[in-house]
């Protein structure tokens, strides 16, 4: 059985690399969408947008791994 924090790094590997970089430069570098948007070429909107369905994204991987660890 896998710690959290282990699942959720596993998680966020198996995220597309656009998605996962805007992940860990928001939650974990603290950047504002505007910072993202200047640092990855791309308009505040869509790193907006990329965030909130990476989230959801990685909600839905969060659950399959723990469905076929049971």
């Amino acid at each position: 059985m896998q710690s959290k924090s282990e699942l959720l790094a596993e998680a966020i590997r198996l995220l597309p690399e656009v998605r996962r970089d805007i992940l860990l430069l928001y939650y974990f570098l603290d950047m504002n969408d505007r910072k993202i948007g200047e640092a990855l070429g791309m308009i505040r909107g869509t790193v907006n947008y990329q965030r909130m369905s990476s989230l959801k994204l990685l909600r839905k991987i969060l659950e399959d791994i723990k469905n076929e660890e049971i």
